[in-house]
């Protein structure tokens, strides 16, 4: 598909997004608008990459394919600030050139959502700093960029309790410059995936494109088997290395190898394996184990051996733990997140899942390179699958194009794809 739609992508970061839009339209992005950075790669005094900017990957990617865009950087001052003192203007004043706002159908943007995340652990302080980056980049594109449709992505929560502050904002800066809001809520298992994601797409559409009514978006249900999305995945890929576990797991695999047989992850559904442990007291088996174990080092055997006493003693004490620990599912793979990245096993082999495999369930082209140490794999997960922005921004082109035919009165729609329904908030 083409067309002539001009859009644009403010701090794409990995580049899910921004790929998906660039499928959806037919074409690359009139620019790119991000944080100074963010496009860095260090290396150590060996030439090895140690640091990389979260948008080199797709940068690097773009110019792979030779599809490069103009890309724009702002001073970091309002990245995490307050939003009373934003104006967007001023963070462009000390760059020799700026993107041409003039005209645009559509921006999308990926703002930080740690503030809203449900595996964050930082303070109420720091995740209010972080929920300005996403108020932040609407004030700017609502305000100076103004474009027919502007899309950001966010946590699932952001339709719950923890965003009802965030919605008053966002709710008050549409009506203020001319623009409705659509809230589409979906999981990434709806759009060809067997990953389980659950995420918030938000449209501010700008009254005079839909003559002020609020367009009824598409549903979607076309999930993928995780056997058939493994099957899937071509031989032959770069980024085949394993997401490095904690050293602990390993002794766990080869216990459970060692004491049920090579097949003996077939008849899991779904299970943690430290928990196995603790369900099927073998906490005595496996300190024996650990006796003879040589494939760690003496100074890994002992953190493990120190990790499984501490589970053992919450356990014993009926209490929770919080650890690292490798998790079988059978039917759908977790959120690809910070965590998972290197506790999620492979359904058919004894191992968690490769960068290669992690990169697919978010979605990337076969031919997207990922590189750097382990400090940041998390990066794959700052990111939207690519099949899920492409499904969201069909919606937008929809509307810029005026193939919707639902349209309802009102200012702000909620749209709930996992459950089908439709609600006028307003």
């Amino acid at each position: 598909m083409t067309n002539n739609i001009k859009w644009a992508a403010i701090q794409p970061l990995t580049g899910g997004l921004y790929l998906g839009t660039e499928e959806a339209i037919g074409h690359p992005a009139e620019w790119i608008l991000t944080y100074k950075g963010l496009n860095t790669i260090k290396k150590d005094k060996a030439d090895n990459v140690t640091g990389v900017g979260n948008e080199a990957y797709l940068l690097n990617y773009l110019h792979k394919v030779d599809r490069e865009v103009p890309y724009y950087q702002m001073n970091r001052k309002m990245f995490d600030t307050n939003l009373d003192d934003m104006n967007p203007e001023i963070l462009l004043n000390d760059e020799p050139a700026k993107p041409n706002y003039e005209n645009l159908d559509l921006v999308v943007a990926l703002p930080v959502c740690s503030g809203l995340s449900m595996v964050t652990s930082a303070g109420q302080e720091t995740k209010d700093g972080r929920n300005c980056n996403m108020l932040y980049l609407a004030k700017l594109a609502l305000t100076t960029i103004k474009p027919k449709i502007y899309i950001f992505e966010n946590a699932p929560t952001f339709m719950g309790e923890r965003g009802d502050s965030l919605r008053v904002s966002f709710e008050k800066l549409a009506k203020d410059n001319g623009y409705l809001i659509v809230y589409y809520k979906t999981d990434t298992h709806k759009h060809y995936n067997c990953q389980r994601r659950p995420r918030t797409f938000i449209f501010f559409i700008r009254k005079d494109v839909t003559n002020n009514q609020l367009p009824v978006l598409d549903f979607e249900d076309k999930p993928m088997s995780i056997q058939e999305f493994f099957d899937n995945i071509p031989y032959g890929l770069t980024n085949q290395e394993e997401c490095k576990p904690r050293p602990h797991n390993y002794i766990l695999l080869d216990f459970f190898k060692e004491k049920y047989g090579e097949e003996w992850f077939k008849t899991l559904d779904n299970k943690c394996l430290m928990k196995l442990i603790v369900t099927d007291k073998l906490f005595d088996e496996l300190f024996e184990y650990c006796k003879t174990y040589t494939k760690i080092s003496e100074d890994d055997m002992n953190k493990s051996i120190k990790y499984f006493k501490h589970v053992k003693d919450k356990t014993d004490r009926k209490l929770n733990w919080f650890g690292s620990d490798i998790v079988f599912y059978k039917k759908e793979l977790p959120s690809v997140q910070f965590r998972s990245i290197t506790t999620t096993m492979h359904p058919n082999c004894k191992r968690v899942l490769t960068i290669r495999e992690n990169l697919e369930l978010m979605g990337m082209p076969h031919d997207f390179d990922w590189f750097g140490d382990e400090s940041n794999l998390p990066k794959i997960a700052q990111n939207v699958p690519v099949k899920t922005a492409k499904f969201i921004m069909s919606q937008a082109v929809n509307i810029l194009e005026n193939n919707i035919n639902i349209f309802m009165d009102g200012n702000v729609l909620y749209i709930n794809n996992i459950n089908n329904k439709i609600q006028l908030v307003a």
